[in-house]
């Protein structure tokens, strides 16, 4: 566990192949969204943090820190292997997402998570994120980002 890293990918192509190689992780969650138009919006326009041991893809995080008439940042996918999960890795990448989102301006974060995803729900409360808004299928879930300073 000692030799995961943390680094943004900027390569779309490099984005792509990681999204794809990892659809298991997260496919099963929202199946109608993930479309080829939509791997290559986020691959286009999302800030794409990757977890690896070595030169193995651990986990990712995709996610959009550029708004900022809201300053509101949106977690659109998180993906973490299932023979790396429970090793602190997809949390690592969600306080690493707030960092950049924070550093980038934004006051808030929020993601869409699907009701029946209950140990999603219990990653994303155990990270500080809340309910804020309940849809037909989903939850709206957010916190709020500091800085250090700012505590």
């Amino acid at each position: 566990m000692e030799h995961i890293t943390y680094e943004f990918i900027d390569d779309d192509s490099e984005k792509m192949r990681i999204m794809c190689s990892m659809e298991s992780a997260f496919i099963q969650e929202d199946q109608a969204r993930h479309t080829q138009a939509y791997y290559e919006k986020v691959c286009k326009n999302a800030t794409f943090l990757v977890a690896r041991d070595r030169k193995e893809v651990c986990g990712f995080c995709a996610f959009y820190d550029n708004d900022m008439e809201t300053k509101c940042a949106y977690i659109t996918l998180i993906a973490v292997d299932s023979s790396w999960q429970a090793k602190g890795i997809g949390r690592r990448l969600v306080m690493k997402t707030i960092e950049r989102a924070c550093q980038n301006g934004m006051k808030m974060i929020r993601l869409e998570v699907a009701k029946e995803n209950f140990p999603a729900i219990s990653f994303y409360e155990k990270c500080g994120f809340q309910r804020w808004k309940d849809d037909d299928n989903s939850f709206l879930m957010s916190r709020y980002v500091f800085t250090a300073k700012q505590l």
